[in-house]
């Protein structure tokens, strides 16, 4: 099971406030999430071929004119020189 020490420090880091039932309840949700990862570790694929490379083409990176910086900041709430200011989502470092 997950630690409820851990799904408190994700809602903190979500900026989402939970309830000590709402803790518990997405303790129980998360440990399944993991269950089910552990699962897929064990299926083998190794007589498996790849896919087809049409399902996921590769596309050339070709430098392509950008959008004026001056107009994409213009819309942001605050902003510092040429850089969008956005809240702390990792704490102070």
């Amino acid at each position: 099971m997950v630690d409820l020490e851990d799904i408190t420090k994700v809602a903190k880091l979500a900026k989402i406030r939970l309830t000590q039932e709402e803790i518990k309840k997405f303790s129980k949700d998360l440990a399944q999430v993991f269950e089910w990862a552990e699962q897929l570790d064990q299926v083998c694929l190794q007589n498996h071929s790849q896919l087809p490379t049409r399902f996921c083409p590769m596309v050339a990176d070709v430098p392509s004119a950008s959008v004026d910086v001056q107009i994409v900041l213009s819309n942001a709430p605050e902003r510092h020189q040429d850089y969008f200011v956005v809240p702390s989502v990792l704490g102070d470092f």
